[in-house]
């Protein structure tokens, strides 16, 4: 995934709001990780889940489009 990530960030200027938008993404997914290994059962758990998956869903379809 890093060398993909790479690719990602090196975009055109036009793209470079995308980008940084992606590495909040791609932060936000860590922390997540973060949350899972502490293994606390909290509601802010579920938002940071559900936070998570949009994240991942948009992650998919932002490569997907820099693709074509």
């Amino acid at each position: 995934m890093l060398p993909l990530f790479k690719n990602i960030i090196k975009v055109p200027k036009s793209q470079t709001v995308m980008a940084k938008a992606w590495k909040k993404k791609v932060k936000l997914i860590i922390d997540l990780e973060f949350l899972k290994n502490t293994k606390k059962p909290k509601v802010k758990t579920k938002i940071e889940l559900t936070k998570g998956i949009i994240a991942v869903v948009s992650i998919i379809l932002f490569t997907l489009s820099s693709y074509r």
